[in-house]
């Protein structure tokens, strides 16, 4: 996502929200749902940002860049590193639609094959304007 102007990266492809940098802010959230409230048991207001999901985890204000979303999302991944590295990957946990170990952490890997296929799509030579 980095070679990405500002202006591509908050570009809407498809009718949703989803942006190059509002995946990103959305896998950011993902990380903290995960590992900060499933795996800790935190209440969302005591994550260190946004932590819940639906159309406000997409949500990037005007006075963010790609590089504030990338170091937020950076930021997330090296605290949820920390987390889990106290557990074990069979460790469950509640999880507000059933129990899950760690090793169902795996929405990022979905996150990223999305932000990679609409980077693609939209960017690839062939389809520039």
């Amino acid at each position: 996502m980095r070679p990405l102007s500002e202006a591509d990266a908050r570009r809407r492809l498809v009718a949703s929200l989803t942006t190059p940098i509002g995946l990103i802010k959305h896998a950011a959230a993902a990380e903290r749902i995960w590992f900060q409230r499933t795996l800790l048991g935190l209440n969302e207001s005591e994550c260190d940002g946004h932590a819940t999901g639906g159309d406000g985890s997409f949500v990037v204000t005007d006075g963010e860049t790609l590089a504030d979303v990338i170091a937020e999302f950076e930021r997330a991944s090296d605290r949820s590193r920390v987390i889990a590295a106290d557990f074990d990957l069979d460790d469950t946990k509640p999880h507000h639609k059933q129990r899950r170990c760690l090793r169902s952490a795996r929405g990022l890997g979905t996150i990223t094959v999305m932000s990679r296929v609409l980077v693609s799509w939209r960017w690839s030579p062939e389809r520039r304007p």
